[in-house]
């Protein structure tokens, strides 16, 4: 992909890969928080235990731990479900944009950058392609920017032994959010 057109591709593809994974050392650092907080003080025995895994396991981990720690009622519940649902998409996302294979081809003129991936699926194997356009992956970073705002709510939570109640609250749309700092 060396056309200029692409050149907009190519750094939302890496501002998408770098925000995601500032999320993902978010989640890495909410959980160290909460095994330290529990008295697991050697920081080389954290390092054992979280290295080597990838976004999914660790979205799973601190999900576990949340949930054990926060002590969460059954609203709070539904809210930590959401929030990890949305990273879990997120990491979906991910890891179709960042192990697909890119092509540019050209069409009546216009050149177009097609990703590929593929799936198997009870049916057996299938090809997901998408048009991948600079604002597809600005979307990505919007989504990825939000999974990010709502998990700092939840670490805010765990770092300030709050409850997920007082830190979230519930839109005009009925969708949750993290409160402002200043309101929490």
């Amino acid at each position: 992909m060396e056309s200029p057109a692409n050149d907009d591709l190519s750094k939302k593809l890496g501002s998408f890969v770098m925000v995601f994974e500032d999320l993902n050392q978010s989640m890495l650092a909410d959980i160290r928080t909460i095994l330290l907080k529990n008295g697991l003080k050697n920081e080389a025995i954290q390092e054992i235990i979280l290295s080597d895994l990838t976004a999914e396991p660790i979205r799973s981990m601190l999900q576990s731990l949340c949930a054990e720690v926060l002590n969460p009622d059954t609203e709070e519940m539904k809210i930590l479900s959401k929030v990890f649902k949305e990273i879990q998409d997120l990491i979906k996302i991910r890891n179709e944009v960042v192990h697909s294979v890119w092509a540019e081809i050209n069409i009546n003129g216009k050149k177009i950058v097609l990703t590929t991936k593929l799936k198997r699926s009870r049916n057996g194997s299938t090809t997901k392609t998408i048009l991948t356009t600079s604002k597809l992956l600005e979307e990505y970073i919007e989504q990825a920017r939000h999974c990010h705002w709502l998990l700092g709510g939840v670490g805010y939570c765990i770092a300030m032994d709050k409850r997920i109640s007082d830190t979230f609250e519930k839109t005009a749309s009925g969708e949750y959010t993290a409160k402002k700092l200043s309101d929490r």
